[in-house]
């Protein structure tokens, strides 16, 4: 960018004092003037990659519009003088998801994949782009219009899915927006992205697929629903990249559905010295478990891991008069009716109410309050032949629940 035009930028932000707005500022200096460099992707340093997503989550939280528009013609006017910088083209994209302009933002990031088609950001960034004017298109009432939806959303999970296959890290940025796709209810958004990680899972001509595209797609198959084909899809991952997570989330799909008994993948998988999923295992012990028996999960390796929670469930089944296995099938049904009632997929320990929940499962009554001028609070009766448990839990500033003394106290 010429000087003036770099000045006329930090103005424009300098003559407002919030510090987000700053920030914008000075990404732009960055990402304009080429300073985190315009390479291939293999080139890419880590502070252009940093830049490139700081930029987005800063213009996330401006309300803003008139300065947002402003900022938009400061930048078109800057990428006009320099056609060939792709990093402008990707900010302005971005700018222009952030307005809703998505024809817009499509040409941008397009341009941007014409300049450099090594780079993953301008084609995830397509495919949001499309996707956004697709759904625009199809909620007319014009046939041509809906056609012309349906052909962007195309466009969307073919652009999804070279992001994916040249980065397999965005398999989970992908993963992601699904969850968020499903959460405010769009099943469309969520079918597209799934058929973008179908694609990208395919088999390559040689070899096979990257494990963690392969997963973060089975995991999205079954959060839409379809467990067959998510448990299809685990069972086929039978090399190292990815094995562990594989059997893990196959013991979890087996554990709460009725595809079978999930035991075998469950200890086959905690054979397996793979630290990320090892940290899995324990996260899960974790709500029931005693310091003594995590210390000795985490000096347990390999089949002495496997042994060890062999020993841990069936130590609670007998302690329950369970059948064997019944326990650590509870365990995981228990967790997964937490995460729908709570928290989503990372649970919040500091929640007394998933802690009682993981350790007695749903309570036979719960009764919530709102009422004016007192704290949101539960009530839950548990049935026990020695009396009944009663919690009591009241929400607590600035968020989140505690436990209560209760009327039988």
């Amino acid at each position: 960018m010429p000087p003036n035009d770099v000045s006329n930028v930090s103005y424009c932000v300098k003559s407002r004092t919030p510090l987000h707005l700053r920030l914008i500022a000075v990404l732009l200096l960055l990402l304009i003037s080429g300073a985190v460099g315009t390479g291939p992707l293999s080139a890419q340093s880590v502070a252009q990659r940093r830049a490139v997503e700081a930029f987005a989550d800063s213009i996330a939280p401006v309300s803003d519009t008139a300065f947002l528009l402003a900022l938009e013609t400061k930048l078109m006017t800057a990428a006009r003088r320099d056609r060939a910088n792709p990093a402008a083209h990707l900010t302005l994209g971005q700018l222009a998801l952030r307005l809703g302009h998505f024809d817009d933002a499509a040409s941008e990031f397009k341009w941007a994949t014409q300049l450099e088609p090594q780079w993953p950001y301008p084609w995830f960034g397509l495919g949001i782009a499309e996707f956004g004017a697709g759904t625009d298109k199809s909620a007319a009432r014009d046939g041509r219009r809906a056609l012309l939806g349906r052909d962007a959303w195309t466009r969307a999970a073919a652009a999804w899915t070279r992001a994916v296959t040249l980065e397999p890290a965005f398999a989970g940025r992908l993963e992601r927006l699904g969850h968020t796709a499903l959460a405010r209810g769009d099943r469309d958004q969520a079918t597209v992205i799934r058929e973008a990680l179908r694609r990208a899972s395919a088999p390559p001509r040689s070899g096979h697929p990257v494990g963690a595209v392969v997963l973060a797609r089975a995991r999205f198959e079954r959060e839409l629903g379809d467990t067959a084909s998510a448990l299809a899809v685990f069972e086929t991952v039978t090399w190292e990249d990815g094995r562990a997570q594989a059997l893990l989330e196959q013991a979890r799909v087996r554990f709460v559905t009725a595809a079978g008994d999930g035991s075998e993948p469950y200890y086959a998988g905690a054979r397996l010295d793979d630290s990320i999923v090892v940290a899995q295992y324990r996260r899960d012990l974790t709500w029931i478990a005693t310091p003594a028996e995590l210390a000795e999960f985490d000096h347990a390796a390999g089949p002495d891991r496997a042994e060890f929670l062999w020993s841990f469930w069936t130590g609670r089944d007998r302690q329950a008069l369970r059948a064997s296995g019944d326990r650590l099938r509870e365990h995981y049904r228990r967790l997964e009716l937490a995460a729908r009632q709570f928290e989503g997929d990372s649970l919040d320990s500091s929640d007394p109410r998933v802690a009682v929940w993981i350790r007695h499962g749903a309570p036979e009554d719960r009764i919530t309050g709102s009422v004016a001028g007192v704290v949101p609070n539960e009530t839950w009766r548990f049935k026990r032949a020695r009396g009944d448990l009663v919690l009591h839990f009241g929400a607590r500033a600035p968020g989140g629940y505690a436990v209560l003394p209760t009327l039988l106290d």
